[in-house]
């Protein structure tokens, strides 16, 4: 499975903050029907190098793809 983030290049810390809102993260998750925008998220995936690095959910998009019969959301994240 491929790494399905897309983060800045930097991890946010509050010394680049103003950074890391202007360069949004988005990654594409199964649907979390709980999950409101300006929630702290943690991230975890040793696949892609992140390890409990904490966003913002900024945006959330909501799919329904019909070929296979499931929801995905795709959130794009900013500084916590």
């Amino acid at each position: 499975m491929d790494c399905q983030y897309h983060f800045p290049a930097r991890p946010i810390t509050s010394g680049n903050a103003l950074t890391a809102l202007a360069t949004p993260a988005a990654t594409t998750l199964p649907a979390n029907v709980g999950q409101e925008l300006y929630d702290v998220i943690t991230i975890t995936d040793p696949r892609c190098g992140i390890d409990q690095q904490k966003y913002r959910v900024l945006a959330i998009q909501t799919d329904y793809d019909r070929r296979q019969g499931n929801y995905h959301q795709r959130l794009t994240l900013g500084a916590p």
